[in-house]
């Protein structure tokens, strides 16, 4: 109930901050509340690294934290999973179903992984996966990684280039 006119007068700019450091200061905004029943459908990529500086504990973290991710979905909401290291492994096209994702996410630590780290690659993949979807407008990808790439075929410039193009952040 924020959004609402009575509290016009309590918003008055909004402050950015990293880590607690004023990066800018917001005067003119509009204040929009969002609920499940307004906001509208996503298709999200999450894209997991599984190179080897990731380690077995890292990656069971980065799992849990997509499981957690998946099991508090709405349920309009698609996914789709990728793992990497100096290769790309589609684990999961996007879908709504949730058992689906869950049932791909059974991996404990790194099992045959743990080689270079191939980011642009990824997402890349995630790219030309998302820009397939039609029936979501919103589109993001999520990538969790600790390295730099060391193993992509394509650069980090083809990579930008395709995701402004396509419009998915």
């Amino acid at each position: 109930g924020a959004a609402d006119k009575k509290w016009d007068d309590v918003w008055c700019l909004v402050t950015d901050s990293i880590n607690g450091v004023r990066q800018d200061t917001i005067w003119r905004m509009t204040l929009k509340e969002l609920t499940e029943k307004t906001s509208e459908p996503m298709a999200l990529y999450i894209v997991m690294d599984y190179s080897g500086s990731i380690g077995d504990e890292r990656a069971d973290k980065i799992q849990d934290a997509v499981r957690a991710l998946v099991e508090n979905n709405r349920e309009k909401d698609a996914y789709g999973l990728i793992r990497f290291d100096d290769r790309v492994v589609h684990d999961c096209r996007y879908t709504v179903d949730k058992s689906r994702l869950l049932q791909k996410l059974k991996m404990k630590g790194m099992g045959s992984y743990g080689y270079g780290t191939a980011i642009n690659d990824a997402v890349l993949e995630a790219i030309n996966n998302m820009r397939r979807i039609n029936e979501f407008r919103r589109k993001a990808i999520v990538v969790f990684s600790d390295g730099e790439d060391n193993a992509s075929v394509k650069n980090q410039d083809t990579v930008i280039y395709e995701a402004r193009l396509h419009r998915i952040p």
